[in-house]
């Protein structure tokens, strides 16, 4: 399965190489990458930093996150230079499309890798991959522009691995009731073979995933938002939206909308259908 994911991936574009592989220690993969590129080392996409740890590793809301060693730390670059090397529609894609769909592709990638180890995954709006409603996968972005265009982005993904939230230091003990990670849930510790079979798994996924985006057919996204819809088991659940202004939007999800670059459908009390475009979090509602 992975071998025929890399196989598909390199008919159109390896888009992230497993042959550019970097590991480091560091107190922040993002900052690592962006330094590297802006010193004119590695600036073509696909450049991937793998780190046993980060020290200064934080949640979306700016809350300190423990990222221990035994879990897997790993960042992509994907960069102007994308242009010169990869087909037409590629290159013309790969700026139009919403920071929002590049993380449902990498949320799908953790959990269909997570799947092949028979962690039941779940994908969770907009950042983060859970298990049982603890967390235990999650991705970052951050881009930049030359004030015409996208200059870089920059894709850091996090998944709990050998890292046992049963151990934590006194200081992130809340953690216990938030997270998870497949040692936990597997109980028993994965050897370097395994750990390295989940990480080709999830480049292979993360290839699969954006090759499917920057497909010519623009139905590639919304397939990308079916399959996340379809993972996420909340079609038909009464859920509620929180937005990037902080307001609050509820009602019955229908589907994520890739024509809308990965918005929110919802469903009012009155059958009418409400999309939802700078959605930031959605977690299902008991009613």
């Amino acid at each position: 399965m992975v071998d025929g994911l890399f196989r598909r991936s390199r008919r159109v574009v390896q888009i992230v190489d497993l042959n550019r592989l970097y590991i480091h220690r560091t107190s922040s993969l993002i900052d690592y990458m962006l330094g590297m590129w802006n010193n004119g080392k590695n600036r073509v996409e696909g450049f991937i930093c793998i780190a046993d740890t980060l020290e200064d590793a934080k949640w979306c809301n700016g809350d300190k996150w423990y990222a221990p060693i035994g879990g897997i730390y790993l960042g992509y670059l994907l960069d102007q230079n994308t242009r010169r090397r990869v087909s037409r529609q590629l290159k013309w894609n790969i700026y139009q499309v919403s920071y929002r769909l590049i993380h449902l592709v990498n949320t799908l990638a953790i959990t269909d890798a997570l799947r092949m180890f028979n962690i039941d995954a779940v994908p969770r709006y907009l950042n983060d991959v859970v298990v049982g409603n603890k967390k235990i996968g999650s991705v970052t972005i951050r881009y930049g522009n030359n004030g015409r265009d996208i200059d870089y982005v920059v894709v850091q993904l996090a998944v709990n691995v050998n890292n046992s939230m049963k151990s934590l230091p006194e200081e992130y003990s809340y953690l216990k009731e938030k997270a998870t990670s497949v040692i936990d849930i597997l109980s028993r510790f994965l050897n370097q073979n395994d750990k390295s079979t989940l990480i080709k798994t999830l480049i292979a996924y993360i290839n699969h995933y954006l090759n499917l985006l920057m497909s010519k057919d623009k139905d590639g996204r919304e397939e990308i938002a079916e399959i996340w819809s379809e993972y996420s088991g909340l079609k038909g659940k009464h859920v509620k939206v929180l937005t990037e202004l902080g307001d609050e939007r509820e009602g019955k999800f229908v589907k994520l909308s890739g024509k809308h670059w990965g918005g929110i459908i919802l469903e009012n009390e009155n059958g009418e259908l409400d999309i939802i475009m700078d959605g930031c979090k959605m977690v299902e509602k008991k009613v």
